[in-house]
């Protein structure tokens, strides 16, 4: 049985690595073959939209003083180079040869609350049965592609922040107050997903309770969202199918419990 996890290749961002980010603007030319298999693909799922997307055209993991990604104090920032595209090349890219190398930047919060007796959780979705992939399974929640930046903004980690306060309000209905500060932890490259994840991890300023009470109903996103008790996170993912990404994720939150 093909093992989806093997798709994964994860890398450890240490405290102060830091991410930087290197913008083109000019997307690829169309052509059409990608117009067609694009049709095909609207046709059988209403919900595709073609909007504009940031496409990975190259990832320099951080480097450390001892030489070890992810460990160790920062010499250098990690720096992604990309590239504006349509999201009609992501979605076609495992069969149109011509898109094959398009890679989604996104991202995905690991987002925490504590109940009134202390226990920290963590925030799980289910991923809707339209979704582009993995509907059905489980993921850290929230998750999606980082947009462009748009005119006057600046694209670095702030940009990120943005995303997920934006992902948080619509797809699970916490407000933009709820959220602590923000740090990147970990880059996922999913080939299977033609995505690199940047994990975001992040303490709710509510207890569990009131950000229970504060989330609304679900989106065309998630079909349903629970809280998990982290020190519960490794049986929930034995019990449950998670997108591939999830389970390299699995280990932020254990290094978080080792570090206590």
């Amino acid at each position: 049985m093909h093992d989806r996890a093997s798709t994964c290749r994860a890398w450890t961002l240490a405290p102060d690595a830091g991410l930087r980010f290197r913008l083109q603007r000019s997307s690829s030319p169309g052509s059409e073959t990608i117009d067609r298999a694009w049709k095909e693909m609207c046709a059988e799922n209403e919900r595709l939209f073609d909007g504009w997307f940031l496409s990975v055209e190259d990832w320099s993991p951080p480097e450390t003083v001892n030489g070890r990604p992810g460990t160790g104090r920062a010499a250098s920032p990690g720096l992604f180079s990309c590239r504006v595209e349509r999201y009609r090349r992501l979605a076609v890219a495992g069969s149109v040869p011509e898109c094959e190398s398009v890679r989604l930047l996104a991202l995905t919060g690991v987002v925490t609350a504590r109940d009134r007796g202390g226990i920290e959780h963590v925030l799980m979705g289910l991923r809707a049965a339209k979704t582009r992939m993995y509907g059905g399974l489980w993921e850290f929640a929230p998750a999606g592609g980082v947009d462009p930046p748009g005119e006057g903004q600046t694209f670095d980690a702030l940009l990120l922040r943005r995303v997920l306060v934006r992902e948080l309000e619509e797809e699970v209905g916490l407000p933009a107050e709820a959220l602590g500060a923000c740090d990147p932890v970990m880059v996922v490259l999913n080939e299977e997903a033609r995505s690199y994840d940047v994990v975001m991890r992040t303490k709710l300023v509510v207890g569990l309770e009131e950000a229970r009470r504060r989330i609304t109903g679900g989106s065309w996103e998630y079909e349903r969202v629970e809280w998990v008790p982290v020190s519960g996170v490794h049986a929930f993912v034995r019990d449950h199918q998670l997108v591939p990404q999830g389970r390299e994720m699995v280990r932020v939150l254990a290094s978080d419990a080792a570090g206590k």
